[in-house]
């Protein structure tokens, strides 16, 4: 199956598809916000458990990718249309690891659940029964960037960097890192702006 052409599904798209059998949706928010309502239909896939640790942005390791992927039934041919809160920070996370572990028809729900629900929309607190799949780690290397990568994107002018920390860990004011500051040539869009 050729990857998806839009990396987006509206509200009223998705509305349309519930119930398809080939389709899987993921929430990517918090498991709280996720028992208090969901889309029909929807699994619980917390953006936070994509990263090995809390103290870092690295994705997590194929074999406990494969332990989510199997226990939600998920496999590398199905249509997976993932939403959060309509900030799309989960949802692109999750997008971008699922990608990164060889997802190619994957989805962003345009404008996330708060667009569902202020819309009307059906929400459920059932949990659906996923079947396990037989899911095996296949990693696009084309998703991954490394300090090598990194550093030659630096110096191409046609390449663009977005560090998306707030301006002071940007500016190197505050860091989290080993080293304080941004990467060279990086421009600077607050994931909060």
């Amino acid at each position: 199956t050729p990857p998806l052409q839009n990396l987006r599904i509206s509200t009223l798209e998705l509305a349309q598809k519930l119930g398809v059998s080939d389709l899987i949706i993921l929430d990517a928010r918090q498991t709280e916000l996720y028992h208090k309502g969901h889309i029909p239909g929807a699994l619980s896939f917390p953006a936070e458990k994509t990263y090995q640790s809390n103290q870092n942005g690295l994705i997590i390791e194929p074999l406990k990718m494969q332990s989510i992927l199997r226990s939600l039934g998920i496999s590398t041919q199905q249509h997976i249309v993932i939403y959060d809160d309509g900030q799309l920070l989960e949802a692109a996370r999750l997008f971008w690891s699922l990608e990164a572990y060889g997802m190619d028809q994957v989805q962003v729900l345009n404008q996330g659940f708060d667009a569902w629900k202020t819309q009307n929309r059906p929400i459920s607190q059932r949990q659906p029964i996923a079947t396990k799949s037989l899911y095996i780690p296949t990693i696009n290397h084309t998703r991954l960037a490394n300090k090598l990568t990194t550093s030659i994107a630096s110096q191409n002018p046609k390449q663009t960097i977005i560090d998306v920390r707030s301006k002071e860990a940007y500016s190197g004011e505050i860091s989290s890192a080993d080293r304080n500051g941004h990467i060279p040539n990086a421009i600077n869009i607050p994931v909060d702006h």
